[in-house]
């Protein structure tokens, strides 16, 4: 299982795309198994630290949110691409299936500008 710090980033983008999407910690903390404080701990870095498969689940589902699918919360880079980058910067890892992945989307995301 690999780990990694929850990091001011991370704690900081996490909160920012999942009040984005409008998923709420009950709901996030049910499809996780987990309770709401536990995703508001994250939230807040009183979780030091998270497991990959637990990341990705989270910010997988935050990021097929009807109403958020299609956001940009910097303004220019699609959502998607965003939480790819963080997946890679938290973990400083890069699955060859995540690289594919990226450069999909990433490519998606250069013919739209």
């Amino acid at each position: 299982m690999i780990q990694s710090k929850v990091t001011e980033k991370f704690m900081k983008f996490f909160a920012t795309v999942r009040n984005q999407a409008n998923v709420s910690t009950r709901e996030l903390g049910e499809l996780m198994g987990k309770s709401p404080m536990y995703i508001s701990y994250i939230e807040s870095g009183k979780t030091k630290t998270i497991n990959f498969d637990t990341a990705v689940k989270m910010l997988v589902y935050i990021n097929s949110k009807k109403q958020f699918i299609s956001g940009r919360i910097d303004g220019n880079t699609d959502t998607t691409v965003l939480i790819m980058n963080m997946l890679i910067d938290t973990f400083g890892i890069e699955p060859e299936e995540l690289i594919k992945q990226r450069e999909k989307w990433e490519e998606s995301e250069e013919q739209r500008n």
